[in-house]
């Protein structure tokens, strides 16, 4: 009876090993599956993010418009694999790196003076770009742009290189000069319009990255364009002590280097 009861025992201490081993075994495995939850929520929120990648349209802006002054309204639609194209249109205003570079070069302003009558008389209204009686006016702008998305490129996310040609008027009006009395000019007269037009073709080279539904893009420009545009001038006749008042068109090549940041949304 003793010998029955000690067997007893033995397996009953047995069996609690053996449950308690089982329970322990649960709790490990539903321990496990709260983790892998876990990892099936991040990959799938990374993967939300990774989508937005393969977005089709973008809008930008580029808030440093006003150095150039050109403030245009841009779209960029993917129309393949690495291939996009943007337009923009917009309007212009003052260009504050002309004006600065023309203020910072005071010997070359006579380069800009008209020499209608041939004897290297000086055109006694503002030199271009001189903003003593003269104002901006609004203009009008429009650009195109093929691009091709490279290295390290997803979507339209990564590196890109492309070619552009933009079309940006710029209007301006000048103070009528009525007199020129003791060497000192007389002011009163109606206002003279003024107009310049540049027409650039540049190739583009920069970075897209897209955040969350935001885009940022840098880029630099390199190219020429051809600038023509329209000028009042005020010429002093030594002899009959009067002024002739004309307009005189003017042309010229000109290098195009820019430097762009544009920020937008992707949708």
């Amino acid at each position: 009876m003793h010998k029955q009861g000690l067997i007893f025992i033995i397996l009953l201490f047995v069996v609690s090993i053996v449950t308690a081993q089982k329970k322990k075994l649960r709790h490990q495995q539903r321990d496990s599956s709260i983790v892998m939850i876990f990892t099936q929520n991040t990959t799938s929120h990374a993967t939300n993010i990774k989508d937005t990648i393969f977005d089709k349209n973008i809008i930008k802006i580029a808030p440093l418009g006003f150095i150039s002054g050109t403030y245009p309204i841009i779209y960029e639609r993917k129309i393949s694999e690495d291939f996009s194209l943007l337009g923009g249109i917009g309007f212009t205003g003052k260009c504050i790196a002309r004006n600065f570079l023309y203020n910072l070069n005071e010997g070359s302003k006579n380069d800009f003076n008209t020499d209608p009558y041939g004897n290297h008389e000086i055109d006694l209204a503002d030199n271009l770009y001189a903003y003593d009686h003269r104002v901006t006016n609004i203009g009008s702008m429009y650009f195109f742009q093929v691009r091709k998305y490279i290295y390290d490129s997803e979507g339209m996310n990564g590196g890109f290189v492309g070619a552009a040609y933009s079309n940006a008027r710029y209007n301006f009006t000048h103070q009528g000069i009525t007199s020129y009395n003791n060497s000192k000019l007389v002011y009163g007269g109606s206002d003279k319009p003024e107009s310049e037009t540049y027409k650039e073709l540049y190739a583009v080279f920069g970075y897209q990255q897209l955040y969350n539904k935001f885009s940022l893009e840098l880029s630099s420009e390199i190219g020429f364009g051809f600038v023509n545009g329209t000028k009042y001038c005020v010429y002093y006749n030594t002899f009959n002590s009067k002024i002739t008042e004309f307009f005189t068109d003017y042309n010229r090549v000109i290098f195009h280097l820019n430097l762009g940041v544009k920020v937008g949304y992707h949708f």
